[in-house]
């Protein structure tokens, strides 16, 4: 997602009850095969929508993130993501001596 550059440190608080989740909202979510960050969506009683804000696309028009459709039962861990940490500088920018 753009909103999270490679390399960012994400702030995340667990979601433990489905219920609580706050639609269209940023969350990283893990199932025993994928772990991704989404804007989700309601997908009725079984399902939750993942949405990608990037709007990136093939040739044709087709969005190259589209929505994915997760089965609840299929999530093992569901995190709020409250915000991240950009690094400022890479590694050896700052020289530190003592």
């Amino acid at each position: 997602m753009p909103e999270y550059p490679s390399g960012s440190i994400l702030m995340l608080k667990q979601v433990i009850d489905l219920g609580l989740i706050v639609w269209g909202r940023n969350y990283y979510v893990e199932t025993s095969e994928v772990a991704f960050t989404k804007k989700l969506q309601d997908g009725g009683e079984d399902y939750i929508i993942g949405y990608s804000s990037n709007l990136k696309t093939y040739p044709d028009g087709r969005l190259v993130h589209e929505p994915v459709k997760i089965s609840k039962k299929d999530i093992v861990h569901i995190h709020l993501i409250l915000g991240c940490v950009i690094k400022e500088f890479g590694d050896n920018v700052i020289s530190i001596t003592t």
